[in-house]
């Protein structure tokens, strides 16, 4: 949230000192003391804010460890302070009482008028603070966890969003309902900007809004709406396909990619895969953003392929997840009059002839991604027992059995929500091959994974905080019970998706 006249450590100490001074003491003389200590308190305050610059945001990340080019895959890896300013410096951390000082990840330039900052702490740190901000380090214990995805709000050519309306973009929302449950580690499986484009002319609802990939979009788009999540636990972050070279990426390696050096576009489209070890979960981050959804191109699946092999046994062994945008194994509805107009002609490469529709619904599914699945037939992927994505903007659970990963998509967090759907909120597809029991919703929200032992209970939440539904994850087995109230009605539109 961008500071305004005062700075946020002025906002933090005025208001309990304040309070002191007039619940403690009530005599003038001792008010009048009180007065003045207050304002050389407030004066070295201030003075000590304008030394370190205005924060606009600050967090932690889980940046795990490189399988090549870096540590060991067996190591835990590092949790990365960052911190975007307004000012030319970087401020120190503190880090269990010990001066850390952070460094500029990349300078201001025409786009960004910010510096963004950071430095690695030790996976052993308990207590980390950036100018007054209580920031976490690595887990100790790994009980709770929130996963969103696709928060932004769509602002490109003909597809507009109210961004101004929260129940048209209700990431603030979201976000400050997925802080209360207080997780341990928060998971964004990728697409923070979504607003490309210019809001047209004499659209209220997304009047004022800033657009293309620069600062004032990151910032409107991810950073103020997140900002109760930000500091309630150490993040990692999935990269999306929005931002892809061309689209998102300056945003994206800019601030939160996992490198400790920004990448370049020139040098690489796809960025490295990393480990995160945490009580014992292994979770495996891998960079879908550019494969296809509906073919295979082999330079594609070339690259995802290559991501396997680097992570080589963290895949392979023991019962972890893999974290990637793009669902490997999904299901991405689509309306059949869209699949049919001549304008969505040579978008995808579509089954022929088209399946029908189920009775009472208007959305065939397409499968989804091509381009992972061909690069996963190579591996058993036998330490892998679930898969969490984003990318279709619903929540979805697959289960495969024994055969295949769960797959988990959390795309529901604030981008324009899919207008169709294709059958039942509980039904059997096949994807790839292999059937499934598919598990569905289309509401706006986020999701919570509770540790129950060696398995796994999560829940859905609405914007509201109510429940959408509840499930069980152990291995690869997975089912979900949905809310009754709240079923999947055939041809919802975008108002019927809202909560």
């Amino acid at each position: 949230m961008a500071l305004t006249s005062i700075t946020e450590l002025d906002e933090r100490y005025r208001m309990p000192m304040y309070l002191l001074a007039m619940n403690e003491f009530s005599n003038v003389r001792t008010r009048y003391r009180m007065a003045a200590t207050l304002t050389l308190l407030f004066a070295c305050a201030s003075s000590y804010a304008q030394q370190q610059g205005p924060i606009l945001a600050a967090w932690t990340q889980l940046t795990g460890a490189a399988p090549s080019g870096g540590p060991s895959v067996s190591s835990k890896g590092a949790v990365s302070v960052r911190v975007i300013t307004t000012a030319a410096s970087c401020p120190e951390a503190e880090v269990d009482g010990q001066r850390l000082e952070l460094r500029v990840r990349q300078p201001q330039d025409n786009d960004f008028a910010v510096t963004t900052c950071e430095a690695d702490a030790s996976p052993q740190a308990r207590r980390i603070m950036v100018a007054g901000r209580n920031l976490y380090g690595w887990p100790r214990r790994l009980r709770r966890i929130v996963v969103i995805g696709d928060t932004g709000c769509r602002l490109k050519g003909p597809l507009i969003q109210d961004c101004n309306d929260p129940r048209r973009w209700p990431f603030a929302s979201v976000a400050a309902q997925a802080a209360a449950k207080r997780p341990d580690l928060v998971i964004h499986v990728g697409d923070y900007y979504y607003r490309e484009s210019p809001c047209p002319k004499g659209a209220q609802g997304c009047a004022g809004s800033p657009h293309g990939d620069a600062w004032p979009s990151w910032q409107a788009d991810f950073f103020a709406p997140v900002q109760p999540l930000l500091g309630a636990a150490p993040w990692i972050y999935v990269r999306g396909n929005h931002e892809q070279c061309g689209r998102g990426a300056n945003g994206w390696f800019r601030f939160l990619d996992a490198a400790p050096e920004p990448q370049r576009c020139a040098d690489s489209i796809t960025a490295v895969p990393f480990t995160v070890r945490v009580d014992g979960l292994t979770m495996n981050v891998m960079d879908s953003a550019d494969t296809d959804d509906t073919t295979a191109p082999p330079a594609l699946v070339a690259l995802f392929r290559k991501q396997f092999e680097q992570l080589g046994k963290a895949v392979e062994e023991g019962h972890g997840w893999i974290l990637t945008h793009r669902p490997i194994w999904g299901l991405d509805p689509h309306n059949v009059a869209e699949l049919t107009a001549p304008a969505y002609k040579g978008k995808a490469t579509l089954p022929s002839p088209l399946p029908n529709a189920l009775a009472g619904f208007a959305a065939i599914d397409l499968p989804s991604n091509r381009s992972e699945q061909v690069a996963a037939d190579a591996f058993p992927l036998s330490g892998t027992d679930m898969v969490i994505s984003g990318h279709v903007h619903l929540f979805t659970t697959l289960a495969f059995g024994p055969a295949r990963p769960v797959q988990l998509i959390v795309g529901n967090g604030g981008d324009n929500p899919n207008i169709a759907v294709a059958g039942p909120a509980e039904r059997k597809e096949e994807v790839d091959g292999k059937q499934a029991d598919v598990y569905q919703l289309l509401r706006y929200g986020f999701f919570v994974l509770d540790r129950r032992g060696k398995a796994w209970a999560g829940t859905a939440y609405s914007v509201d905080g109510s429940v959408l539904g509840r499930c069980r994850f152990s291995g690869r087995a997975a089912s979900c019970r949905l809310s009754a109230q709240l079923p999947l009605q055939p041809l919802a539109t975008q108002s019927e998706a809202l909560p």
